[in-house]
Order: C-alpha cells, then sequence, then structure tokens
C-alpha cells in the first residue's frame, strides 16, 4: 500500500531529470501518472520505464507548457484517461541554449520566463471545467546550470 494509492498525477516536465524522478517515485507509491513532456525521444522512454520496469499505471503526452492549450489538454487527458485529477506537479521549464547570460538574446530569455512556472503559474493556473476544485498544485522549479569560473 502506497502513500499515493488511487491518486492521479499529472507531472510536467516528467521525461527526465527532476521530473522522472517524480513521476517514479509518484507510480512507486501507487499512483497513476500522465506525463507531460516536451522531448519526444523522452516520451517513448519514461512510459516504457513507469509501465514495462515498475509496472505502473501512466501515459505520456506531447506538451509545451509554454502553450495554454497544450496544458489544458494534458488537464483534460488525465480527467478522460483516468477519471480525475489529483496531483499536479509544475516541474517543467525550457533553458535557452548553453549561451553565456550576457550573451543571451531576448528571446532565450523570455522563452525560459514563459515556462514552467515563470509564467503567473504555468500548468497550475488553469481552472474551470477541466482542473477539479479539490485537486492538489505544487509547483516547482528546477534549473540546472553549468557554472564557468571567470579567466584571471
Amino acid at each position: 500500500m502506497g502513500l499515493l494509492d488511487g491518486k492521479v498525477a499529472l507531472v510536467t516536465g516528467g521525461g527526465g531529470g527532476i521530473g522522472r524522478g517524480i513521476a517514479r517515485r509518484f507510480i512507486r507509491e501507487g499512483a497513476t501518472v500522465l506525463v507531460a513532456e516536451f522531448n519526444e525521444d523522452y516520451c517513448a522512454t519514461i512510459k516504457a520505464e513507469l509501465t514495462e520496469e515498475l509496472g505502473g499505471r501512466a501515459e505520456v503526452i506531447k506538451a509545451d507548457v509554454r502553450v495554454k492549450d497544450q496544458i489544458q489538454g494534458a488537464v483534460q487527458k488525465a480527467v478522460d484517461l483516468f477519471g480525475g485529477l489529483d496531483i499536479l506537479v509544475n516541474n517543467a521549464f525550457t533553458l535557452s541554449p548553453k549561451v553565456l547570460l550576457e550573451q543571451k538574446t531576448d528571446e532565450m530569455l523570455d522563452s525560459t520566463l514563459h515556462s514552467g512556472s515563470g509564467r503567473g503559474g504555468g500548468p497550475c493556473k488553469p481552472r474551470g471545467p477541466t482542473w477539479p476544485p479539490a485537486a492538489a498544485a505544487r509547483s516547482s522549479t528546477s534549473i540546472r546550470s553549468t557554472w564557468r569560473q571567470p579567466p584571471g
């Protein structure tokens, strides 16, 4: 018996890194998991991990959290497939290419700020018929960065 038995979770950015770890842990704790992932390569591998390797009930949807209709579609898909949604982990975040901050363009910075929880809650924001009022939402943003020693 797990801590999340009978719960349905949507994990954005669940195909890799921290999101992948969260999705795996939720499966081990008994949750049914829908992963919303932008990277198509991650989509196939995470579904196999969650269902075949861990024996859980899971689906994966390709979605870009910067596109409101796509994330609302993911919420609706959880409701349609699993009968509801209890937990949302807003983990997805995009990073611009590995470029020093002072060399980043406005477009690169805008892309980063308009993903994850940087834009008014990202997927935590949708309400209405697709978002059950009693569901729990947790917004977590993680940034993986490479620090370079300044010259001199």
